[in-house]
């Protein structure tokens, strides 16, 4: 078994409770114990590592990205939003290549990962995109994506109100 200690862990539990210089313990990649420190799960111990005051939390969830766009970043970012969709955004998307958006994607995933989230929502507009590379990419980087659409209203669907 392997325990860490001396970390504060998070919890999704009924109670969300969160404990502080608690241990985990793994057996066969499994959590077998999470909670205060405890002899008996210490004693059981092949493997105890120190973690320092160290956090353990569960993933992130990001339900809204568009991670083919980390390219674009920075463009125009202080104009209005149809003005920086429609001059700025989808003319430099429409010079979308799959080699581009992939490389977008990888960096994407990278942030992701360094910053706690596992679990994604990406839209893609289908312009240079190879989805099937994408697939791969996300596939190799061990994360859970759901693949979704882009979506617009019309004009005729928009009223004064919205």
């Amino acid at each position: 078994m392997k325990v860490f200690q001396h970390v504060n862990i998070v919890t999704c539990d009924q109670d969300f409770h969160v404990y502080l210089d608690g241990i985990l313990a793994l057996e066969n990649s499994q959590i077998v114990y999470v909670g205060q420190e405890n002899q008996e799960i210490l004693k059981q111990a092949d493997q105890i590592i120190d973690y320092q005051g160290a956090w353990i939390m569960p993933g992130l969830v990001n339900c809204h990205t568009h991670s083919a766009m980390t390219g674009l970043r920075g463009i125009r970012d202080d104009s209005n939003l149809h003005e920086w969709l429609e001059d700025y955004i989808w003319p430099a998307e429409a010079e979308f290549t799959p080699e581009m958006t992939t490389k977008a994607v990888k960096e994407a995933l990278t942030e992701m990962l360094q910053s706690g989230t596992t679990t994604f929502n990406d839209m893609y507009n289908p312009n240079g995109v190879d989805i099937a590379e994408i697939y791969e990419a996300v596939k190799a980087s061990k994360m859970r994506c759901y693949f979704s659409p882009t979506l617009f209203s019309s004009d005729m669907e928009t009223t004064d109100e919205t």
